[in-house]
């Protein structure tokens, strides 16, 4: 006979955060285990990466591509599924969480607490887009429940009584009364501010000293001993003076002359919303001569 067990996650509830709705991307920072680097499964427990999904009706809907795991807890929280396509290519990626599916170690089989049509509209993860894990772990609560199906179910049977119409005076059986509770916030991307810079040009004027060789030309008489004979010919010639100036290098280089600091902070208002929510109400329904004693604000009809 084939062995189903759940997925070994421990006794902590690492899952009341999506489903009370208080669930922070920074506080988890939810990654493929793909992208950790230098992370492998824990010793002991299964790496279910490969294995085939199936659905709680014994058919195979794809495979699991990978665990989407907190480095900050060390756990991981969803299975990533990829189903559709054709050979590995094509397809899509959806979410499960880790405790609404079981595992048939002998087969290499995760299965899933849910029909085709179930993982087939769960929500889906995309590399490129922020993923809202709350909205993907209430899709699988909304239809199958927190612990997933098969509980459900024995928590029915168990609900139905003594088979064989016996009824022991020193059994009770319990009926778990459930109500809804409006979530206060969950975090939700409203936007993004993108900062962008481009360059303007402007004309500048700089004023910087130069120097330059002036050359003064004087003809003056000559007296005295400057006159006695100088020997050599009367000749035409030049002479050649080199005159000299500075000129203006201009180097531009770019400086910091100042910054941009860009902050977050939280801003706190209150918003009203106004929602129907449901309760379960008991109904005790008696049919013939039958005395019931009752403790509480129970109804007899």
């Amino acid at each position: 006979m084939e062995q189903r067990e759940r997925y070994p996650l421990g006794e902590e509830d690492r899952f009341r955060v999506f489903s009370e709705g208080t669930y922070r991307r920074e506080d988890l920072d939810l990654t493929r285990l793909e992208k950790l680097e230098h992370w492998t499964i824990a010793e002991g427990e299964p790496d279910i990466r490969g294995w085939g999904v199936y659905s709680n009706e014994g058919e195979q809907v794809g495979q699991v591509e990978d665990l989407i795991a907190s480095p900050k807890t060390r756990q991981a929280y969803f299975l990533l599924a990829r189903i559709g396509g054709v050979l590995g290519i094509g397809g899509k990626h959806v979410l499960v969480p880790l405790d609404m599916i079981h595992l048939n170690r002998d087969n290499q089989r995760v299965e899933i607490d849910g029909t085709r049509d179930h993982l087939e509209n769960a929500v889906e993860w995309h590399a490129d887009r922020d993923v809202d894990y709350t909205a993907a772990y209430r899709y699988w609560e909304e239809r199958i429940g927190r612990g997933g199906m098969k509980e459900r179910h024995e928590e029915e049977r168990h609900v139905a009584g003594v088979a064989g119409g016996e009824a022991p005076s020193t059994q009770e059986t319990r009926i778990p009364l459930r109500e809804e509770e409006m979530v206060a916030r969950h975090e939700v991307h409203t936007g993004e501010v993108e900062i962008e810079k481009h360059v303007e040009s402007e004309e500048r004027t700089i004023e910087v000293p130069v120097t330059h060789t002036e050359v003064e030309i004087e003809r003056r008489p000559v007296t005295g001993k400057q006159r006695e004979h100088v020997e050599g010919e009367i000749t035409e010639g030049e002479v050649r003076v080199p005159v000299m100036e500075e000129e203006i290098h201009v180097e531009k280089r770019p400086v910091v002359k100042e910054e941009i600091v860009v902050r977050q902070h939280p801003e706190t208002e209150t918003v009203r919303r106004t929602e129907t929510i449901r309760r379960e109400v008991a109904e005790v329904h008696k049919e013939g001569d039958v005395d019931i004693e009752t403790k509480g604000d129970i109804d007899v009809k």
